[in-house]
Protein backbone atom coordinates (compact mmCIF):
# COMPACT_ATOMS: atom_id res chain seq x y z
CA UNK A 1 0.00 0.00 0.00
CA UNK A 2 1.10 3.38 -1.01
CA UNK A 3 0.40 7.05 -0.13
CA UNK A 4 0.54 10.97 -2.05
CA UNK A 5 0.95 13.49 0.57
CA UNK A 6 0.32 16.89 0.33
CA UNK A 7 0.48 19.96 2.50
CA UNK A 8 1.56 23.38 2.35
CA UNK A 9 1.22 26.22 5.02
CA UNK A 10 -1.81 28.65 4.91
CA UNK A 11 -0.77 32.13 4.05
CA UNK A 12 -2.54 33.36 7.67
CA UNK A 13 -0.49 30.89 9.67
CA UNK A 14 3.28 31.71 10.90
CA UNK A 15 4.16 27.59 10.11
CA UNK A 16 2.62 24.57 8.98
CA UNK A 17 0.89 23.02 11.80
CA UNK A 18 -0.37 19.62 9.97
CA UNK A 19 1.52 16.59 9.89
CA UNK A 20 0.75 12.86 9.29
CA UNK A 21 1.83 9.49 10.26
CA UNK A 22 2.02 6.37 7.87
CA UNK A 23 2.90 2.34 9.28
CA UNK A 24 2.81 -0.64 7.23
CA UNK A 25 3.30 -4.01 9.21
CA UNK A 26 2.80 -7.28 7.40
CA UNK A 27 -0.98 -7.45 8.84
CA UNK A 28 -2.22 -3.71 8.38
CA UNK A 29 -1.06 -0.22 7.64
CA UNK A 30 -1.66 2.70 10.32
CA UNK A 31 -2.00 6.48 9.43
CA UNK A 32 -2.60 9.55 11.70
CA UNK A 33 -3.28 12.78 10.66
CA UNK A 34 -2.89 16.00 12.93
CA UNK A 35 -3.60 19.20 12.81
CA UNK A 36 -2.40 21.55 15.66
CA UNK A 37 -3.85 24.66 16.43
CA UNK A 38 -1.55 28.05 16.29
CA UNK A 39 -0.93 28.43 20.17
CA UNK A 40 0.74 27.00 23.07
CA UNK A 41 4.59 26.27 22.23
CA UNK A 42 5.50 25.74 18.17
CA UNK A 43 2.94 23.56 16.62
CA UNK A 44 5.19 21.38 14.37
CA UNK A 45 7.22 20.63 17.36
CA UNK A 46 3.76 19.19 19.07
CA UNK A 47 2.83 17.57 16.47
CA UNK A 48 5.49 15.85 16.01
CA UNK A 49 6.05 14.86 19.44
CA UNK A 50 1.89 13.35 19.06
CA UNK A 51 3.72 10.96 15.91
CA UNK A 52 6.59 9.83 17.86
CA UNK A 53 5.04 8.86 20.67
CA UNK A 54 2.16 6.84 18.05
CA UNK A 55 5.10 5.15 16.15
CA UNK A 56 6.85 3.55 19.82
CA UNK A 57 3.07 2.84 20.91
CA UNK A 58 2.17 1.20 17.87
CA UNK A 59 5.56 -0.78 17.12
CA UNK A 60 5.04 -1.54 21.06
CA UNK A 61 2.09 -3.86 20.20
CA UNK A 62 3.35 -7.29 20.08
CA UNK A 63 0.23 -8.74 18.25
CA UNK A 64 0.32 -9.38 14.83
CA UNK A 65 -3.34 -8.51 13.77
CA UNK A 66 -4.65 -5.18 13.55
CA UNK A 67 -4.61 -3.00 16.84
CA UNK A 68 -8.72 -2.90 18.25
CA UNK A 69 -10.03 0.47 18.83
CA UNK A 70 -9.65 0.39 22.72
CA UNK A 71 -6.18 -0.78 22.66
CA UNK A 72 -5.29 2.82 20.19
CA UNK A 73 -7.83 4.73 22.61
CA UNK A 74 -5.40 3.65 25.37
CA UNK A 75 -2.73 4.40 23.79
CA UNK A 76 -4.24 8.08 22.87
CA UNK A 77 -5.15 8.07 26.72
CA UNK A 78 -1.10 8.14 27.65
CA UNK A 79 -0.04 10.40 25.11
CA UNK A 80 -2.58 12.85 26.48
CA UNK A 81 -1.21 12.81 30.03
CA UNK A 82 2.24 13.03 28.84
CA UNK A 83 1.16 16.39 26.97
CA UNK A 84 1.22 17.79 30.57
CA UNK A 85 4.35 17.97 30.80
CA UNK A 86 5.78 20.04 28.01
CA UNK A 87 2.25 21.01 26.14
CA UNK A 88 -0.30 22.39 28.39
CA UNK A 89 -1.28 25.07 25.76
CA UNK A 90 -1.18 22.87 22.41
CA UNK A 91 -4.40 21.65 21.62
CA UNK A 92 -4.58 19.52 17.87
CA UNK A 93 -7.27 17.92 16.05
CA UNK A 94 -6.72 13.94 14.60
CA UNK A 95 -8.05 11.12 12.66
CA UNK A 96 -6.59 7.85 12.68
CA UNK A 97 -7.06 4.95 9.93
CA UNK A 98 -6.35 1.37 10.31
CA UNK A 99 -7.02 -0.74 7.17
CA UNK A 100 -6.70 -4.92 7.02
CA UNK A 101 -4.44 -6.80 4.79
CA UNK A 102 -5.33 -9.92 4.08
CA UNK A 103 -8.50 -10.13 5.28
CA UNK A 104 -11.60 -11.95 3.71
CA UNK A 105 -14.32 -8.89 4.56
CA UNK A 106 -11.99 -6.35 5.73
CA UNK A 107 -13.10 -3.66 7.78
CA UNK A 108 -11.02 -0.49 8.26
CA UNK A 109 -10.84 1.50 12.02
CA UNK A 110 -11.70 4.99 12.12
CA UNK A 111 -10.54 7.10 15.15
CA UNK A 112 -11.18 10.60 15.12
CA UNK A 113 -11.58 13.83 17.84
CA UNK A 114 -11.82 17.48 16.32
CA UNK A 115 -12.15 18.57 12.84
CA UNK A 116 -10.06 16.50 10.75
CA UNK A 117 -11.85 14.36 8.41
CA UNK A 118 -12.02 10.81 6.07
CA UNK A 119 -13.35 10.91 2.54
CA UNK A 120 -13.05 7.79 -0.02
CA UNK A 121 -12.83 9.13 -3.38
CA UNK A 122 -15.57 7.74 -5.89
CA UNK A 123 -14.81 6.38 -9.77
CA UNK A 124 -15.80 9.68 -10.81
CA UNK A 125 -13.44 11.29 -8.88
CA UNK A 126 -15.84 12.81 -6.68
CA UNK A 127 -15.44 12.21 -2.41
CA UNK A 128 -17.59 10.70 -0.37
CA UNK A 129 -17.00 11.91 3.33
CA UNK A 130 -17.31 9.24 5.83
CA UNK A 131 -17.16 10.96 9.10
CA UNK A 132 -18.49 14.02 10.18
CA UNK A 133 -16.17 16.62 13.12
CA UNK A 134 -16.74 17.65 16.12
CA UNK A 135 -16.88 22.00 16.24
CA UNK A 136 -19.56 24.38 17.96
CA UNK A 137 -21.07 24.60 13.97
CA UNK A 138 -22.23 21.17 14.48
CA UNK A 139 -23.38 20.17 18.14
CA UNK A 140 -22.50 16.81 19.35
CA UNK A 141 -21.12 16.28 16.48
CA UNK A 142 -24.03 15.54 14.04
CA UNK A 143 -23.37 15.58 10.31
CA UNK A 144 -21.69 18.39 8.77
CA UNK A 145 -23.03 19.40 5.77
CA UNK A 146 -21.51 21.73 3.25
CA UNK A 147 -21.81 25.56 4.59
CA UNK A 148 -18.29 26.19 6.04
CA UNK A 149 -18.90 30.03 6.46
CA UNK A 150 -19.94 30.26 9.81
CA UNK A 151 -17.15 31.23 12.59
CA UNK A 152 -18.36 28.56 14.74
CA UNK A 153 -16.22 26.12 12.38
CA UNK A 154 -13.24 27.09 13.91
CA UNK A 155 -14.24 26.43 17.65
CA UNK A 156 -13.79 22.97 18.50
CA UNK A 157 -15.69 21.02 20.69
CA UNK A 158 -13.34 18.05 20.87
CA UNK A 159 -9.58 17.82 20.61
CA UNK A 160 -6.18 16.13 21.83
CA UNK A 161 -4.96 18.40 24.83
CA UNK A 162 -3.50 18.26 27.95
CA UNK A 163 -6.64 19.20 30.46
CA UNK A 164 -9.33 17.11 29.54
CA UNK A 165 -8.88 14.14 27.80
CA UNK A 166 -11.86 14.12 24.86
CA UNK A 167 -13.08 10.25 23.83
CA UNK A 168 -12.83 10.37 20.30
CA UNK A 169 -15.85 8.69 17.53
CA UNK A 170 -15.31 5.21 16.37
CA UNK A 171 -16.24 3.34 13.19
CA UNK A 172 -15.72 0.87 11.38
CA UNK A 173 -16.08 0.84 7.14
CA UNK A 174 -16.75 -1.72 4.68
CA UNK A 175 -13.21 -1.36 2.05
CA UNK A 176 -11.71 -3.54 -0.85
CA UNK A 177 -8.57 -3.02 -2.49
CA UNK A 178 -9.67 -0.66 -4.83
CA UNK A 179 -10.72 1.76 -1.91
CA UNK A 180 -8.66 5.44 -1.83
CA UNK A 181 -8.62 7.12 1.75
CA UNK A 182 -8.51 10.71 2.15
CA UNK A 183 -7.22 12.18 5.61
CA UNK A 184 -7.79 15.81 5.03
CA UNK A 185 -7.61 18.62 7.71
CA UNK A 186 -10.14 21.23 7.46
CA UNK A 187 -7.58 23.98 5.22
CA UNK A 188 -7.75 21.07 2.66
CA UNK A 189 -12.06 19.65 3.01
CA UNK A 190 -13.32 22.64 4.29
CA UNK A 191 -11.61 25.94 2.93
CA UNK A 192 -9.93 24.32 -0.60
CA UNK A 193 -12.84 21.39 -1.59
CA UNK A 194 -16.09 22.78 -0.01
CA UNK A 195 -15.41 26.77 -0.49
CA UNK A 196 -13.74 26.10 -3.48
CA UNK A 197 -10.59 28.60 -2.70
CA UNK A 198 -7.48 27.84 -4.65
CA UNK A 199 -4.91 26.13 -3.49
CA UNK A 200 -2.31 29.60 -3.51
CA UNK A 201 -5.18 31.03 -1.61
CA UNK A 202 -6.20 29.35 1.59
CA UNK A 203 -5.89 30.96 4.57
CA UNK A 204 -5.52 28.00 6.65
CA UNK A 205 -2.89 25.16 6.60
CA UNK A 206 -4.31 22.20 4.18
CA UNK A 207 -3.39 18.81 3.97
CA UNK A 208 -4.27 15.83 2.41
CA UNK A 209 -3.10 11.95 2.85
CA UNK A 210 -4.77 9.63 0.16
CA UNK A 211 -3.56 6.05 0.87
CA UNK A 212 -4.41 2.70 -1.47
CA UNK A 213 -3.37 -0.24 -2.65
CA UNK A 214 -4.14 1.59 -6.30
CA UNK A 215 -1.23 4.09 -5.46
CA UNK A 216 1.90 2.75 -7.43
CA UNK A 217 4.38 4.46 -5.22
CA UNK A 218 4.46 7.10 -2.46
CA UNK A 219 5.08 10.44 -3.38
CA UNK A 220 5.26 13.95 -0.60
CA UNK A 221 4.52 17.52 -1.84
CA UNK A 222 5.08 19.38 0.99
CA UNK A 223 6.73 22.55 1.94
CA UNK A 224 8.41 20.72 5.12
CA UNK A 225 9.25 17.46 6.47
CA UNK A 226 6.13 16.97 8.16
CA UNK A 227 5.44 13.15 7.27
CA UNK A 228 6.96 10.38 9.40
CA UNK A 229 6.79 7.44 7.32
CA UNK A 230 7.96 3.58 8.62
CA UNK A 231 7.94 0.38 7.22
CA UNK A 232 8.03 -2.88 8.72
CA UNK A 233 8.05 -5.66 6.32
CA UNK A 234 8.77 -9.62 6.64
CA UNK A 235 11.75 -10.27 4.13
Amino acid sequence: MHYHWISQQGNERRMNNDAALFIEREEYCFAMLVDGAQKGQPGNAFTQFILNYMVAGIVAISSPSMPQSQTVITLLRALQKELRKEHLLNIASYLILLVPKGTAEPKALVIHCGDCRLGTRQNDGSIAWQTSVHTAANPEGLWFESDCSKPERHILTRSLNARRFHTPDVQQLSCSDGTHWLLCTDGYWAEHLLAEKHWLELEDDASCLEISKQINFSTQNSDCQNLLSRCWLHQ
